[in-house]
């Protein structure tokens, strides 16, 4: 018999931001006091499955691959699954 599981993985997400700054030094925090922060969105089945930013100038994308890390027995796989 086979069942259904949801896999989860891990990515790194970078997140980018505009900043007016007189040195790298102060760019860093200057990001930091500008950045919005990550908001969860609606979508891929879930009210928390998308991130994106809020801000202006602000952007975010996946970084890397995906290591998978886990999986979680969900049921009995439909016939049709199989």
């Amino acid at each position: 018999m086979k069942f259904r599981y949801r896999v989860r993985g891990t990515t790194t997400v970078d997140v980018f931001i505009e900043v007016v700054a007189d040195s790298p030094d102060e760019a860093l925090i200057q990001a930091q006091d500008d950045l919005c922060g990550l908001s969860t969105y609606v979508g891929n089945g879930g009210m928390d499955k998308l991130i994106g930013v809020d801000g202006e100038n602000e952007s975010v994308e996946a970084g890397g691959e995906i290591e998978w890390d886990d999986a979680d027995e969900l049921g009995p796989a439909d016939e049709e699954d199989e």
